[in-house]
């Protein structure tokens, strides 16, 4: 590589040589400023939250280490209740989800409903959670269209039926919900981690010596796929036990979960409840921790009886049912996903939608009309944060690849990349929060792209990294040999090559930005209200045409970006089409 970059510097002008060195500048001190970017925030969030813990903050007057905003913690009345509404919902929202990804990838691997799941996927996880949950409380009401559809086939009575669907005291609509968002994320692990270790071949032998499709799913291909599941089933694991936005619409309220007790403990108007709160951060930054511990010693267990399993010689039998259920169990959370984004197309342009209707009788903008005057401000904030975060994510994660190409640097840790995704963002955002405050960075636009370009780099880099590790190098050397240096070689063929996997990957950064509601609500509630933020405060306050309206919003943006993505031609497509128009 050294003798390929000495010989384009004596072909090239002097601009190209200078536009080159600064490139190869630019690549070689990506990765620190990156790590600097990515890494601070969190070491500085964690460091300002465990102070106060232990009592010292002076702004508001802790000047000393002590045990008191434990005890004050351990003191109130609804922390018991909602450490176990926190645990029951998460819990089960990540075991169910897990357990769904895999019987899916075990009875129907490379069929059509493995295709189909590949393209539906994407779609739902795009969808943001905010707007997930609004549709859902929508959808599952005792008077939502499930219970409307339910008396229109099987005559149910007249009046809704007097159940609980929502907000429930154990959290199951909010495991629900939390499974409608988070099954789609682990399939979509699951089958890109397939198609990657080309397991193909290996299936096909095991069905030749009998075994049947599930079995030797299970005992060929899930050892292989299970080290790439690890770190995205903890990140869905500590998103669970620690969701704000979702257990505000559809968790229980007295007790609510921990995440929300946090955060009420946070905004209350007595400053000194703000040590209890950290401590509670702290405390749901533990919860998480040991149920990832949890799950590495419920990993062994499962490791050792799967290789029992697998040294016996039962062949395992296809059986039709099981498949069957595994198919109605895998396809409702998708079904409910898409009635969800149904329910809030409709109730947005509702007029009104009384008992039993099926259907709205008048459909209207009436709602739209209402809010007309205020959704442009709060669309504009929540475009420009999520464009610029997701831009700065795609530009540093292909440089960083860049790096990692050029000087053959073998990337650290990956599991770093996952840190914000396995550390609870309550635990964290109260001391990135502080720190914004002594940098002047809260209530701007900097320190709240900052935020959001820490939890988005990590899904940008990591969608980024397979398409640009698996490109040809003999496209850079054909460039190189018509004269080219790196930077045009990087601008004019690679990215070119990449041109789907960036608008993707930018199209999921942006997804990821528009739903944030904790890095926006903590460091600047005031000057970039955004669409999650509406679509929450307006879930116990508003209409349900108006929650409807900014819920269909937040979730609309980061469908059109993600649909103007997918339209983008493949590298194969864009070569067909060359050779048609010759």
């Amino acid at each position: 590589m050294a003798a390929k970059i000495l010989t384009f510097a004596a072909r090239q002008p002097r601009a190209e040589r200078r536009r080159e060195t600064l490139f190869r500048q630019v690549v070689r001190r990506a990765p620190q400023a990156t790590l600097f970017l990515f890494l601070a925030p969190l070491a500085a969030g964690l460091l300002a939250t465990a102070a106060p813990a232990l009592g010292w903050l002076p702004a508001l007057g802790g000047r000393e280490l002590s045990a008191g905003p434990l005890v004050r913690l351990l003191a109130h009345p609804d922390l018991a209740g909602a450490v176990a509404v926190s645990v029951v919902s998460g819990g089960v929202a990540a075991l169910v989800s897990l357990f769904l990804a895999l019987a899916f990838a075990a009875s129907f691997h490379h069929t059509r409903a493995w295709r189909l799941a590949l393209r539906l996927t994407p779609s739902l996880i795009a969808l943001p959670h905010a707007a997930l949950a609004v549709g859902l409380a929508f959808l599952v009401a005792p008077s939502g269209p499930v219970f409307r559809l339910s008396r229109f086939l099987f005559g149910a009575p007249e009046l809704p039926p007097l159940i609980v669907t929502l907000q429930d005291k154990y959290g199951l609509a909010l495991a629900l919900g939390l499974v409608v968002k988070e099954f789609p994320f682990l399939l979509l692990i699951l089958i890109s981690a397939s198609h990657r270790l080309h397991l193909q071949d290996r299936l096909h032998a095991a069905r030749c010596l009998g075994y049947s499709p599930a079995t030797a799913w299970f005992k060929v291909a899930l050892p292989e796929l299970w080290p790439q599941m690890r770190l995205p089933f903890f990140a869905v694991i500590a998103y669970s036990l620690s969701v704000v936005d979702m257990a505000i619409i559809l968790g229980p309220n007295n007790p609510p979960s921990l995440a929300v007790l946090v955060l009420r403990l946070f905004y209350d108007p007595d400053l000194s409840l703000r040590f209890p709160a950290a401590c509670g951060a702290v405390l749901q930054l533990l919860i998480a921790a040991a149920a990832i511990v949890f799950c590495l010693g419920g990993e062994k267990v499962v490791a050792a009886g799967g290789r029992l399993w697998c040294q016996n010689a039962k062949r395992g039998r296809d059986r039709a049912a099981a498949r069957a259920a595994v198919l109605v169990a895998s396809a409702t959370p998708l079904v409910l996903g898409a009635g969800a984004l149904f329910a809030l197309l409709v109730w947005s342009f509702a007029d009104s939608w009384r008992w039993p209707d099926l259907i709205p009788p008048a459909l209207g903008l009436k709602t739209w009309n209402t809010l007309g005057g205020s959704l442009v401000p709060v669309i504009f904030n929540s475009a420009a944060l999520a464009l610029a975060s997701a831009a700065l994510a795609v530009a540093l994660s292909l440089l960083c690849l860049e790096n990692e190409r050029l000087y053959r640097v073998v990337p650290a840790q990956a599991w770093l990349l996952y840190l914000p995704l396995l550390l609870p963002q309550i635990s964290i955002l109260f001391g990135i929060l502080v720190c914004a405050s002594l940098l002047r960075l809260d209530e701007t636009f900097t320190g709240v792209v900052w935020t959001h370009f820490v939890f988005v780099f990590p899904y940008v880099f990591l969608l980024l990294a397979a398409p640009h590790r698996q490109l040809d190098e003999r496209f850079s050397d054909m460039a190189a040999s018509l004269g080219h240096g790196q930077f045009e070689s990087f601008l004019r063929v690679r990215l070119a090559l990449l041109a789907r996997a960036v608008a993707v990957a930018f199209a999921v950064g942006f997804a990821v930005s528009i739903a944030q509601y904790l890095p926006t609500l903590l460091l600047a509630p005031a000057t970039w209200n955004t669409l999650t933020m509406e679509a929450v405060a307006a879930s116990h306050s508003a209409t349900r045409r108006e929650v409807a309206v900014w819920a269909f919003l937040q979730a609309f943006l980061p469908l059109i970006v993600f649909t103007l993505a997918i339209a983008l031609p493949g590298p194969q497509r864009m070569r067909r089409g060359a050779r048609r128009r010759r």
